[in-house]
């Protein structure tokens, strides 16, 4: 049997929303469906204003997402994946995303601290997003525990050019 997937734009997803088409009760839906997903990522993304219409493309099958186009810097790869996890009914994200050359020292920064914490076993962290400005670095994402924390926070601050972490990561366990 062939895998159906549905893909929408997520501007015009947008417009599906914002026309009334899906009415607030249905947000509440405990399965909603693929098409349902594409359409909330739109207007999820839509509100969050980080990422321009038509950078980003979703399809969606059996509730894993599929996200593909090409975004300025690995930041914004990150909060599209970030996004995504906000909508019911994902139980997965296929995180096609292509990411411009970065052009400055903070891109560059911010680029390198996310592929090293995302390659560190003992560091596991969903959905990260990694900022950069003049040293100070912002992390955001959610990790299991608060010594996952700890760790990143001070592998970040060993890192060259680094003057300041900004901890906003959530943890999903008190230990």
């Amino acid at each position: 049997m062939k895998k159906r997937h549905v893909m929408v734009s997520l501007a015009a997803a947008f417009i599906v929303i914002a026309g009334g088409v899906f009415p607030a009760s249905s947000i509440a839906s405990p399965a909603p469906g693929d098409l349902w997903i594409v359409t909330a990522l739109g207007s999820v993304m839509e509100r969050d204003g980080r990422l321009t219409p038509g950078q980003v493309r979703a399809s969606c099958h059996e509730g894993v997402i599929a996200l593909h186009g090409t975004v300025p810097t690995e930041d914004d790869r990150g909060a599209a994946e970030q996004l995504a996890l906000l909508i019911p009914g994902v139980r997965g994200i296929e995180n096609d995303l292509s990411v411009a050359a970065a052009v400055d020292g903070d891109g560059r920064l911010a680029q390198a601290i996310r592929a090293t914490l995302m390659e560190t076993p003992s560091i596991q962290i969903k959905a990260l997003d990694v900022r950069a400005h003049e040293g100070v670095v912002t992390l955001t994402g959610v990790v299991q525990e608060r010594r996952q924390r700890r760790m990143a926070d001070r592998f970040v601050m060993m890192t060259p050019h680094v003057r300041q972490v900004v901890d906003h990561l959530t943890i999903l366990r008190a230990a």
